[in-house]
């Protein structure tokens, strides 16, 4: 292929790009290069720093790296041969090499077990070790599992494609550990519903109650998924069972109290609410003032406060120099979701409800955020969570409670309500992807580490 423009990809400048001319010498400083490659079958072309020609560079990756660009032509690395491409690398930096563009997004195993994707009008590097893929969810859960597995091939991105690749093989999945009894028949209850009904003054859409009929009980350390179709009453249980709404009929008790009879005061050291939104919930012109605010309306002595502030933020990891007088709302959104988090800790509740703790975050801070949560729940906290990602409900909660319409449609284990695969469709939800990959196997398992743990083939 003649007269193809090659594109700079360089990890210093993370991820950004610059076309040159085909005039375009190396400097000093930096190395650019633009030409064309002869090829039949390849089009991408790989320069080292250890090399100056590209030609040269053939068996070798780049720490700097060219990737030709091609509108509806999939390209192989030079380096590379076949499907389960090899792993040449380059001697003095030990690198893996990039490759190919294709007009359609798929996920492939480049030569040195480097994974791409792209778009059709660029690619990007990424490394072969599952593990930093995975906490940045650049990679399916499958891909990242195949990958493990020392897959050579195209790894597929959906559970239909992952089957496909196993037939004819024979696979075996073990069952899954099991699990206590939950929730703890012994355990106190510390929250209660009893034939909740909700309306809200100016209705809802279909004349219908908000919440209807709706017995649920959380027993103590319990970590509870709420999760449903967007106005089937998540936010408004929750926002019952903090006492911010009084239901129209039944009752809702914390502790054994009902909550009607409970003082504000009381509420909130019971019972921490962290918004959706923490810019709804943030005011303060500090962050120490933010998490002081909770203790000090509590009547907590003034010289317990700054260890109460210190104590809250330790525990959400906000612990760097400075972020004490920091601005709330300079910080980033994950930051200031751990703020709101801190404010609501130092008041010291039992309970905590967070509603959707994930929204507008990327993967990173989900993990931090939900590891976060996590920990509070093994501390002895008692964690209800609203959430719309079904692959965050079977890591981390126990149990799930499936709400449709303002009426509850299933309470049980996780695991026994993604093996409901049709039931939940009918909801409106979806299963994670590694239960519907092993749901052709005859079993439901919820995480990557199970899958690993379990998966075995022949």
């Amino acid at each position: 292929m003649e007269g193809i423009r090659a594109r700079r990809l360089c990890r210093s400048t993370r991820g950004r790009s610059a076309c040159c001319s085909r005039t375009s010498r190396p400097s000093s400083s930096r190395r650019t290069w633009t030409g064309s490659w002869r090829s039949p079958s390849a089009i991408s072309v790989q320069i080292c720093p250890a090399r100056q020609s590209p030609r040269a560079s053939r068996t070798h990756c780049g720490s700097w790296g060219w990737t030709a660009i091609a509108r509806g032509i999939r390209s192989l690395c030079p380096a590379a041969s076949g499907s389960g491409w090899p792993s040449p690398r380059c001697s003095r930096h030990a690198l893996p090499c990039w490759c190919w563009t294709t007009p359609r997004p798929i996920w492939t195993r480049p030569a040195g077990g480097c994974s791409t994707r792209s778009s059709g009008t660029s690619s990007k590097r990424e490394p072969r070790s599952s593990s930093p893929i995975t906490r940045r969810r650049t990679r399916s859960p499958l891909s990242a599992f195949f990958a493990r597995l020392d897959y050579r091939g195209e790894l597929p991105l959906t559970p239909e494609e992952a089957v496909t690749l196993l037939k004819g093989k024979h696979v075996q999945i073990e069952e899954p550990p099991v699990t206590a009894a939950f929730p703890d028949p012994v355990a106190r209850v510390v929250i209660e519903a009893r034939s909740v009904e909700f309306v809200y003054p100016s209705g809802v859409p279909g004349g219908r109650p908000a919440l209807d009929r709706v017995d649920l009980t959380v027993r103590q350390g319990e970590c509870i998924a709420i999760v449903g179709a967007n106005g089937s009453g998540k936010t408004t249980l929750a926002k019952l069972f903090k006492g911010l709404l009084v239901p129209t009929r039944g009752e809702v008790r914390i502790h054994g109290e009902d909550t009607r009879r409970m003082t504000a005061g009381r509420l909130a050291a019971a019972v921490g609410y962290v918004f959706q939104n923490p810019d709804h919930q943030i005011f303060a012109d500090t962050v120490f003032e933010e998490v002081a605010f909770g203790p000090r309306n509590l009547g907590v002595p003034s010289h317990d406060v700054p260890e109460r502030v210190r104590e809250a933020l330790e525990a959400v990891g906000l612990k760097r120099p400075g972020i004490a007088d920091a601005d709330p709302f300079s910080l980033t959104k994950g930051d200031r979701q751990r703020v709101a988090v801190a404010s609501v800790l130092a008041t010291r509740p039992a309970i905590l409800i967070f509603d959707e703790p994930t929204t507008a975050l990327d993967y990173r801070e989900i993990r931090g955020m939900m590891e976060l949560i996590r920990r509070l729940n093994q501390a002895g906290h008692t964690i209800v969570m609203i959430t719309h990602l079904m692959w965050v409900a079977a890591e981390y909660a126990a149990r799930c409670v499936v709400l449709q319409a303002g009426r509850v449609a299933t309470d049980d284990r996780t695991r026994a309500v993604f093996a409901q695969p049709d039931r939940l469709g009918s909801l409106g939800l979806r299963v994670p992807q590694i239960s519907r990959f092993t749901q052709h196997y005859g079993k439901t398992l919820l995480t990557l580490e199970e899958l690993e743990a379990c998966f075995r083939i022949a």
